[in-house]
C-alpha cells in the first residue's frame, strides 16, 4: 500500500466546469471571483480559532472551507490511477449528466 495514494476520476478548473455544466444543463454558468485562496486560508484560520470545538466535530462550520481551499491549492500530479486497471474513471461530464 503507498504512503500517498493519489486518485481522481478527473481534474478540472473553475473554468472548464462551468463550461461543461453549461453544455449538459443548457443553462449558462459564470465563475464568480470570490477573493484569493489566501484570503480563504485566513478566513478559516479566524473560524478554527473562534470554534475550538469544531477540532471535536464530525462537521464542523469551518470544515467545508477548509474542504475547498483544499480542492484549490492542490493538484495532485502525476494521479496514480494506473494502479487500478479495472476501474473505468468518469469524466466531469459523465458525472454531471448522471446527476440530472
Amino acid at each position: 500500500m503507498p504512503r500517498f495514494l493519489r486518485i481522481a476520476s478527473f481534474q478540472i478548473s473553475p473554468n472548464e466546469l462551468a463550461a461543461v455544466a453549461g453544455q449538459v444543463s443548457g443553462t449558462p454558468f459564470e465563475v464568480v471571483r470570490l477573493g484569493r485562496r489566501t484570503d480563504l486560508l485566513a478566513y478559516i484560520q479566524r473560524e478554527r480559532a473562534a470554534h475550538p470545538e469544531g477540532e471535536q466535530q464530525l462537521y464542523s462550520s469551518w470544515q467545508q472551507s477548509q474542504y475547498l481551499y483544499s480542492m484549490f491549492n492542490v493538484q495532485n500530479d502525476p494521479l496514480d490511477n494506473t494502479r487500478y486497471p479495472e476501474l473505468t474513471w468518469s469524466t466531469a461530464h459523465e458525472v454531471l449528466v448522471s446527476r440530472r
